[in-house]
């Protein structure tokens, strides 16, 4: 496996990580994105990820595609 899916993966082993997303994930519609950056030079490979968290996200009116969501 690439080394830079072997970081990305590793989040997914983090007992701590997935213990706090469990506790703040609690609806149906919540969501968590992993984003990761990475920068290679000739003789550094350094990388970072984030976790965004879409959480108690408003359902939309069903007037069409991303046109407004209801309250």
């Amino acid at each position: 496996m690439d080394k830079r899916l072997e970081m990305a993966a590793a989040i997914g082993d983090s007992n701590e990580l997935v213990d706090k997303l469990e506790e703040m994930l609690q609806r149906p519609g919540d969501r968590a994105y992993v984003v990761c950056d990475f920068r290679e030079c000739r003789n550094n490979r350094q990388g970072r990820c984030t976790v965004y968290l879409v959480t108690n996200l408003p359902e939309r009116s069903g007037e069409g595609p991303c046109v407004s969501y209801t309250v």
